[in-house]
């Protein structure tokens, strides 16, 4: 898939999924910062600690606007938070991270669907407008290379990985 349709995909993924959270039980599966804005260095409003109960109220980008029990209220890293339809395991995010299963391990991926529906996947329709507004925050390649720059980035040429070994079933052993 090319840049443009990875972006496409992500815009309508991010389009869909801003209300699918609203009013959704969960729980917090790691230690967190609860922030008062939507950002890594926006003031803590609270320290939360793993498996406090909130309501998500909102989703902004890779964040969620949580209310905890004590109604303290305030921003959490969306991949922070375990859903209650993840949890079950049988619907919801559950049965589309199934899809993604890695291996034997067990663990699965559902970075950028976290709280959508299989249903809300499947009737997901492109947004040319949510494209258009992408393709005006995009940087020009002098702007990109300027910034990494002055973050002390250096370009690096890295070699395409070799096309895999035939023979190989699904958990990438060989027969």
């Amino acid at each position: 898939m090319n840049r443009y349709g990875k972006t496409l995909l992500a815009a309508l993924l991010l389009a869909l999924a801003s209300d699918a959270l609203a009013g959704e039980r969960a729980t917090l599966a790691r230690d967190s910062e609860l922030r008062s804005k939507a950002l890594g260095d926006a003031p803590v409003v609270a320290r939360l600690k793993a498996s406090t109960a909130v309501t998500i109220d909102s989703r902004v980008g890779a964040w969620a606007k949580v209310t905890t029990a004590d109604r303290k209220a305030g921003y959490v890293r969306l991949l922070n938070l375990r859903t209650q339809s993840a949890q079950k395991g049988n619907s919801g995010v559950g049965a589309l991270a199934s899809a993604f299963r890695t291996g034997s391990s067990g663990q699965s991926v559902a970075t950028g669907v976290k709280g959508m529906s299989a249903e809300q996947l499947t009737a997901a329709e492109p947004s040319p407008a949510q494209l258009a507004k992408l393709a005006e925050l995009r940087e020009s390649d002098a702007q990109a290379r300027s910034t990494a720059a002055a973050a002390g980035l250096a370009a690096q040429t890295v070699a395409y990985l070799p096309p895999p070994a035939t023979g190989s079933d699904d958990n990438g052993k060989d027969d």
